[in-house]
């Protein structure tokens, strides 16, 4: 239908950050190639919609590890 429903749900963004670089790790070629570094996040409890979010972090990272030259790393803060 072409419409978007945002969710609006208590969710962790510090565990969602991480099983996301999780996923995009074993897009990678070489392992090793990402690195997350420590988030720092102070309020890591949101509402909103981690599904969305996730989906949108998984296509930036997994452009960045499509695109990556050969021997290059991609790092996520």
């Amino acid at each position: 239908s072409g419409t978007i429903v945002l969710e609006h749900k208590p969710f962790d963004l510090t565990e969602l950050l991480e099983e996301t670089c999780g996923i995009i790790q074993m897009q990678g070629q070489a392992p090793g190639s990402l690195q997350a570094q420590p988030w720092g996040i102070q309020h890591p409890h949101l509402l909103g919609s981690p599904l969305h979010l996730r989906q949108v972090l998984q296509n930036i990272g997994g452009n960045a590890v499509k695109y990556n030259r050969d021997g290059g790393s991609i790092t996520i803060r």
